[in-house]
Order: C-alpha cells, then sequence, then structure tokens
C-alpha cells in the first residue's frame, strides 16, 4: 500500500460463528479489527443453527470414555464421501474441530452431551443449547473487546484490490482499508442462480423442491456474497456439484442423516394405505419405507413399501407360522408358491384385501 497505514489491522465481513471467532483470534493476537454485518444485527446464519458441532479427541468425550481422535475423523469422513473432497481441507476439520469446540467452551458455550449422528463409528455430535446461545456467547465477547469495532447494515459492495492484493473493503461510496480481509459471508443457500450455477445436480434433483434451509427469514443470511465480492481479484472456487440434501418430512427444517425409514410427504388431509398412515403434521416411523406415490403438486402423497419385499416378509412370516402350527401335527408344510408370482397370489386374499391385485381404497 506504498507505506500507508491501514484503517484497521483485519476486517472481517460476516458476524455469525465465523466471523466472530476470527475477530476474537485476531483481535487477541492484538490487531485492531472491524466486523461489517449487513443485516440489522449480529449473529449472521449460526445463530439458526441446532448447535450440533462434530469433533473427534475432544476433552468431553475423553470424559464420557469415547476414544477418538482427529485421524480416525478424517478416513471416516473422506470414505464417506468417496474420496471426492479436498483432503486438505478435511484434514484441517478433522484436526481443528475438537480444540475448536473446547475454546468455544472455554469462552461460555455450555457443551451437554455428545452422542452419535448420522454415520458416526463413536459419538462425535456435541450438543449445546443451540446457535442462538452460542453466538449469544461469542458476541458478548465481541461486544467487550477493545480492538473490535462492529458495523451493522453495512453491505460491502466490492473489495479494494492493488496490484492483484486484495487492500480494502468498499461499500457505497465508502472505502476502509485493511492489512487482510476475511470472508465470512455465509453460504448460497438463499441464492436460487449461484445453486443452479455451482451446484446443478442439485437444482436438477430438487426441481420445485429446493428450499433454503429455514425459508425466507434465514435465507438472506446466506445469499453468496463472497463469489461477487472475490471475482475481480480472481479467487479460486473449489467444490462445484459437491452438496448434501437434507429433508425431514413436512418439513423445510436440516435433517442431514436419513434414517432407513425416510418418508417424505407434501401437505394434505390424511391417507391411509394398507399399513401406513401419513398426516399432514407427522409421518408414523415405517420400516423398509421406500417409494413414494405423489399426485399433482398441492395435493396429497400416498407412502407405500415396495411390494417385492411386502411380499417377502408376509410370505415368509405366514410360512414360520403355518410351520409351527403344523409343527405338532405332523402335516407338511404348505407348498411354497412359484418363483415370480404376484403379491396378491401369494397372500392377498388372506390379507382380505380383494383379488388379486386389487387393493382397497385409500
Amino acid at each position: 500500500m506504498g507505506g500507508a497505514v491501514a484503517d484497521y489491522d483485519v476486517v472481517v465481513l460476516g458476524s455469525g460463528l465465523a466471523g466472530g471467532c476470527a475477530a476474537l483470534e485476531a483481535a487477541a493476537a492484538g490487531a485492531g479489527v472491524l466486523i461489517a454485518e449487513a443485516e440489522d444485527k449480529p449473529g449472521g446464519r449460526s445463530q439458526f443453527s441446532t448447535g450440533m458441532i462434530m469433533g473427534a479427541g475432544s476433552r468431553f468425550q475423553r470424559d464420557r470414555g469415547i476414544a477418538d481422535d482427529g485421524e480416525a475423523l478424517f478416513r471416516h469422513y473422506m470414505t464417506l464421501n468417496q474420496w471426492k473432497v479436498d483432503a486438505s481441507i478435511v484434514r484441517r476439520l478433522a484436526d481443528e474441530a475438537a480444540p475448536s469446540i473446547e475454546w468455544l467452551a472455554d469462552l461460555g458455550v455450555e457443551v451437554l452431551d455428545v452422542y452419535s449422528s448420522g454415520d458416526g463409528l463413536v459419538p462425535r455430535g456435541h450438543v449445546t443449547h443451540g446457535g442462538a446461545a452460542i453466538m449469544e456467547v461469542v458476541l458478548a465477547q465481541v461486544r467487550r473487546h477493545a480492538n473490535i469495532d462492529l458495523a451493522l447494515k453495512q453491505r460491502v459492495d466490492r473489495l479494494i484490490v492493488t496490484d492483484g492484493a486484495v487492500t480494502g473493503v468498499a461499500a457505497g461510496g465508502d472505502e476502509i482499508t485493511a492489512d487482510a480481509v476475511v470472508l465470512a459471508t455465509g453460504g448460497i443457500e438463499g441464492n436460487p442462480e449461484l445453486i443452479r450455477c455451482y451446484l446443478p445436480a442439485a437444482a436438477a434433483a430438487a426441481g420445485d423442491w429446493l428450499y433454503p434451509n429455514g425459508l425466507e427469514p434465514v435465507a438472506r443470511y446466506s445469499t453468496g456474497d463472497a463469489f461477487a465480492l472475490t471475482a475481480p481479484a480472481g479467487a479460486q472456487i473449489a467444490g462445484q456439484d459437491r452438496w448434501l440434501c437434507t429433508l425431514r418430512p413436512n418439513s423445510h427444517e436440516s435433517d442431514p442423516y436419513f434414517p432407513g425409514w425416510l418418508v417424505c410427504v407434501k401437505r394434505g388431509p390424511p391417507v391411509l394405505r394398507r399399513d401406513v398412515a401419513v398426516r399432514p403434521s407427522r409421518a408414523r416411523r415405517v420400516p423398509h419405507t421406500r417409494d413414494l406415490r405423489a399426485s399433482a403438486p398441492g395435493e396429497r402423497a400416498v407412502v407405500q413399501r415396495r411390494p417385492e419385499r411386502r411380499q417377502a416378509g408376509r410370505r415368509g412370516g405366514a410360512r414360520r407360522r403355518a410351520a409351527l402350527r403344523d409343527r405338532d401335527r405332523d402335516v407338511p408344510p404348505p407348498r411354497q408358491p412359484r418363483a415370480g408370482a404376484p403379491a396378491a397370489d401369494a397372500c392377498g386374499a388372506e390379507r382380505g384385501r380383494g383379488p388379486a391385485g386389487a387393493n382397497r381404497p385409500g
């Protein structure tokens, strides 16, 4: 910058968990920090999080007798993603997650429990009171620190680039120079155009079921500002078409770990089809449910078990019960239906569903 003194040592864009932690660490090292937040209150997307943080090798695991470390998390994470993600980023995540959780706890964030989440080999999900509670602790530390300034309702619209290096930020006609700029502006879930651009497979698969987690009230915190800001600086963008689909029946909330009994239902009147009951506000747990039969958008959806699995289960159960009944009477077990016979031929009539191939109205 030609020897000029910058306005701040560090400017952080965004006041969520990433931005707040970056500001605290920079200030702890003696830097003068400015946090620029586009909304009228701080907290970002993080304040709406459930507050469960994955980490391996933390003191909270050790206190519960859980043996784990960053290496195990790294290998599990990479295997789960078929080794298609950037190993260096995953390594940093695996090694630094547990120390970061402990750092938050030392600030005052309460860790309530450690539980098994998703496909984890051991309990790694560190449970807190939620994202709002975490941000309350972090922002209290931010406000308390003399080296940190917080500017609200300041959406930065461009980076200042000098000789190929970022030397500050600008919002309208206001410019702030800085020795370093940290981008913590959130994801892209609230920007359909960026989703179609960088996650085309997700957009194509979801169709009109593509919603930002939390819908519009939360979407504005994740509009992908960093993409437009970094374009003039020629920043590298990685991770195209790497995404996680999160669904929960009858909800737009996040549930990234799909259970084997997942049922997806559009809102509508209660529907009863065979032994599966689906209601607008809840979906009963149904083992082996896989298929979704849906009518036009906005109408009710019907969930059915796979016919071949239903057939095998009933036929097998009927054979076992008959064998137990006949064992003491020396009666040969009934002939098994020929391979490939329709399900109704084997158990339709006995179950009271009428002639073969006919179903009782739902």
